[in-house]
């Protein structure tokens, strides 16, 4: 057994050097210049730039921007590819050229992405709705929802198809004889059993997206100031970055991660509860 733990240690140091190197190093070295005034003279300000960033309207709008579309994204995209593999899985003929259909989206560059959603709402009418007093932010925003849906979408669906796919047949021919409808075959067999995968899939689409800023800055035509209810942190960080405003970026990566690593800490956390108020349905 230590051997065995031994080997796979070596297997993984590579991995591991390569996430202090890439990773670790850069974020200590932003820590180092979020305490500084600026990266020229390099006098020590203390927490200083902290407060600048959260007083600063864009910082605190581009944050909000960023929260609610990874609660609404995520929401969204768990919904429809639960539903969707759910269904897929009921058909008899699943042949390979599906699930590579599934997964082609996140396969395509993102340039070819957009390109094709935008003639798909480069469209007149289409700009006379967000031309709406009432409804404009929303038509404005929709085509980065379905952007970030149909890409991710499919990828989620297939983790899901796994989990269906490993439970056992036996499960709901008993279930059935006991009386089970299919939608209480659903809540009591097929949605316990998905957790793993489903907080997987979670994970994954909360992290995907906050790494929709590539489409969204093609989308609008590589602007630095889009509407704001399309300003993201991304767009901030961005900004910052061209201003060579490095003490300020360095601010905003690290209340970035430390927000990224506290959400992902409360999902872990909250997995218990999550699986006892499935088995409780």
């Amino acid at each position: 057994m230590k051997k065995h733990n031994k080997v796979i240690l070596i297997a993984a140091l590579p991995g591991l050097g390569m996430f202090l190197f890439f990773i670790i190093l850069p974020f200590l070295t932003s820590a180092r210049y979020s305490l500084l005034n600026d990266v020229y003279h390099k006098e020590f300000a203390g927490l200083r730039n902290f407060g600048e960033v959260f007083r600063n309207p864009r910082f605190r709008l581009a944050f909000g921007n960023s929260f609610r579309f990874a609660v609404i994204g995520v929401v969204l995209l768990l919904l429809i590819s639960t539903l969707f593999a759910l269904g897929i899985h009921r058909l008899k003929h699943r042949t390979g050229l599906l699930r590579l259909l599934l997964a082609m989206p996140v396969l395509v560059p993102t340039a070819g992405i957009v390109f094709a959603w935008h003639k798909v709402f480069k469209q007149m009418y289409y700009y006379d709705l967000m031309r709406s007093p009432v409804l404009g932010d929303f038509w404005y925003i929709l085509p980065i929802y379905l952007i970030y849906l149909w890409k991710y979408s499919g990828l989620c669906m297939l983790v899901l198809l796994a989990a269906l796919d490993r439970i056992p047949d036996e499960f709901y021919e008993a279930a059935k004889l006991d009386g089970a409808s299919r939608g209480m075959c659903t809540r009591r067999i097929a949605l316990p059993l998905m957790r793993p995968n489903l907080l997987l899939v979670l994970m994954y689409a909360f992290m995907s997206s906050l790494k929709i800023f590539k489409e969204s800055y093609l989308y609008y035509g590589e602007t630095k100031y889009p509407e704001d209810v399309a300003y993201t942190l991304q767009y901030y960080m961005n900004n910052q970055f061209l201003k060579m405003n490095y003490p300020t970026l360095a601010v905003a990566t690290i209340l970035f991660t430390a927000v990224i690593a506290l959400i992902v800490f409360v999902l872990y956390r909250s997995e218990g509860r999550f699986s006892e108020s499935l088995d409780s349905m």
